[in-house]
């Protein structure tokens, strides 16, 4: 359960790019680029109205989108579709029963 809402200030790669949205529910900067990580900071800095935008926008995200009950039907819907597009096939796993001594 989320329970803390908190700013989403990222470097953007990594499983960042899918979990926050630039300018919209965080904030992805270059880790390599001083001048951007600086740019954004200040920004973030002076502008209340814009952080408190992204918090609120940060949360609701979360709470939609990465829970684990809403995760785990996700996968499991798309594990399904993987198998729907593949025709059955023979088994190839036998029981130890089956093979010879």
């Amino acid at each position: 359960m989320v329970r803390e809402r908190f700013l989403s200030y990222l470097a953007n790669f990594g499983g960042a790019l899918e979990a926050v949205l630039d300018g919209v529910t965080g904030v992805l900067v270059d880790p390599n680029s001083h001048a951007e990580i600086v740019e954004s900071v200040l920004q973030l800095a002076r502008d209340e109205a814009f952080r408190e935008r992204l918090v609120q926008r940060g949360y609701r995200r979360v709470k939609s989108s990465f829970q684990y009950d809403e995760l785990a039907e996700k996968f499991d819907q798309y594990v399904e579709s993987l198998c729907a597009t593949y025709p059955p096939r023979k088994k190839f796993i036998r029981s130890r029963f089956d093979m010879k001594s």
